[in-house]
C-alpha cells in the first residue's frame, strides 16, 4: 500500500458509495481490478482502524481519540461514543 493508493482510495469510495447503481450493474464488470484494489484497501487493517463510524457531534460526548488501545471493534467504540 502505497500513499498514492491512501490519496485515491477516499475519492474512489466516496465517488463508489453515491453511485451505488453504477457500482452494482457496471463497475463490477467492466473495472475488475479497480474493485478488487478498493475492497483490499477497505478491508485493510489500517482503513479499519482510522475509519471509526463517529455520532454527531454533542457538547457532552466524551472526547475519542484514534488511537484507543481498549477500543478493538466497531461497537466498542460506538458504545463509547454514545456514553
Amino acid at each position: 500500500m502505497s500513499f498514492v493508493d491512501l490519496a485515491l482510495c477516499s475519492f474512489i469510495r466516496q465517488f463508489v458509495n453515491v453511485y451505488k447503481s453504477w457500482l452494482a450493474n457496471e463497475a463490477i464488470h467492466k473495472y475488475p481490478k479497480l474493485m478488487g484494489w478498493l475492497s483490499s484497501l477497505l478491508d485493510s487493517v489500517v482503513f479499519k482502524e482510522t475509519m471509526k463510524n463517529r455520532s454527531v457531534w454533542n457538547e457532552d460526548h466524551q472526547p475519542l481519540w484514534l488511537d484507543e488501545p481498549l477500543l478493538k471493534s466497531k461497537n466498542q467504540f460506538r458504545e463509547k461514543d454514545l456514553a
